[in-house]
């Protein structure tokens, strides 16, 4: 499914001459709590929807559970809401992509979502980020936990159907955020660069997404307002990566130290993506994962090396070093991360996104973890 995309704060009107167009009246809003005030989305986004009838969800947590969405779907059917708009980031995003799944297909949603599986996703979604770096805007996957345990649906109908892209929403979030979520669409990239799943295509957008934040996230975390912009389009590209190639083995762990740890997804996924880089400089015939071989891993490795201006050997104190010049801590100590927290929290890794991994990830290798010099500097 393609995109409608539109950028910058002056063409916003063009999203309600659509709604106008398609004889909308009743507007479903999914918002965060705070951030839409914070970031200014009310103040930007409320003229837009002067004259809709509009219905604002935002009871829900920053890493939504089963419950949230099918509190958000009810309240989506009392009202009879005809489209759907997400202003947020990417968990405001996700749920209103879960209220698309299931406002249609409503009994048993906890049943349907265990087995993947959506229903007709008959209403269209409008998604407008105010963070820059779950890509989510990008991406047919929601995430959602039960009991504590991620689980990620997927369907190309989740894509939303228009994004709009207003760097003056990122402006006002603060430095911690900038980082964690630029880091985030950073790890996208970088993941989905060395995915078994990459194609010539999703590689593209790696490319340039990496590069880019590489080269701007610092400025944008010191609040420039260019670079913010940058990162926000790097973001998307790094989604649109992600959608193709699917996230790998730095992904997979986050979810549990974001459960257990109370992590963002951005600071968790950032504790391991140094590990896995150094795992994959030294692939080899014997835990290669990809199809294409350990010569195409190296060729990989070595590209995201020369694009950071470093050789492959350098590579995993490279992002250590990027990483913490974001003002970024990965050090288990200063996060308060125990062993017994850390052992609570690797239980609960994402499988699918091992399998995308291109060296092979056993157990052993993940306890151990715990004792890598990149976390106890």
């Amino acid at each position: 499914m393609d995109q409608i995309i539109f950028e910058d704060k002056d063409n916003l009107n063009k999203i309600s001459i659509l709604l106008r167009q398609k004889n909308i009246e009743r507007v479903f809003v999914v918002s965060g709590k705070k951030s839409y005030d914070n970031s200014s989305a009310r103040e930007i986004i409320q003229p837009i929807l002067t004259g809709f009838s509009v219905f604002r969800f935002y009871n829900f947590e920053e890493n939504p559970k089963v419950e949230d969405v099918i509190r958000g779907v009810n309240f989506f059917n009392e009202n009879n809401c005809q489209i759907i708009v997400a202003i947020g980031g990417g968990s405001v995003i996700d749920m209103a992509k879960l209220i698309k799944a299931y406002h249609d297909n409503f009994i048993d949603i906890k049943s349907k979502i265990s087995n993947s599986r959506v229903g007709e996703c008959s209403k269209e979604l409008i998604a407008i980020p105010t963070t820059a770096g779950s890509g989510s805007e990008a991406t047919q996957f929601a995430v959602v936990y039960i009991n504590k345990i991620k689980y990620s649906v997927s369907n190309v109908n989740l894509l939303p159907n228009i994004v709009h892209l207003v760097p003056e929403l990122t402006y006002s979030t603060s430095p911690y955020l900038t980082a964690i979520t630029g880091l985030d669409a950073f790890s996208q990239a970088i993941e989905s660069w060395w995915s078994v799943n990459s194609t010539e295509e999703s590689i593209a957008y790696s490319k340039e997404a990496v590069k880019i934040i590489y080269e701007n996230l610092g400025s944008a975390i010191e609040n420039n307002r260019g670079a913010k912009r940058l990162v926000q389009q790097a973001s998307y590209l790094a989604g649109k990566a992600i959608n193709i190639a699917k996230t790998t083995a730095p992904h997979a762990l986050s979810y549990g130290f974001s459960t257990y740890c109370n992590l963002p997804h951005g600071h968790a996924v950032s504790i391991f993506l140094p590990n896995f880089v150094e795992l994959h400089t030294k692939i080899n015939i014997n835990n290669c994962n990809d199809s294409r071989g350990v010569e195409y891993v190296n060729d990989v490795m070595n590209s995201i090396a020369a694009l950071m201006g470093t050789a492959i050997e350098f590579l995993a104190d490279k992002i250590y070093m990027f990483i913490n010049d974001c003002g970024i801590s990965i050090n288990y100590k200063e996060l308060s991360i125990t062993r017994q927290r850390f052992e609570k929290s690797i239980s609960n890794i994402n499988q699918e996104g091992l399998k995308n991994n291109p060296v092979i990830i056993n157990s052993e290798f993940i306890s151990e973890l715990y004792f890598s010099k990149l976390n106890n500097k």
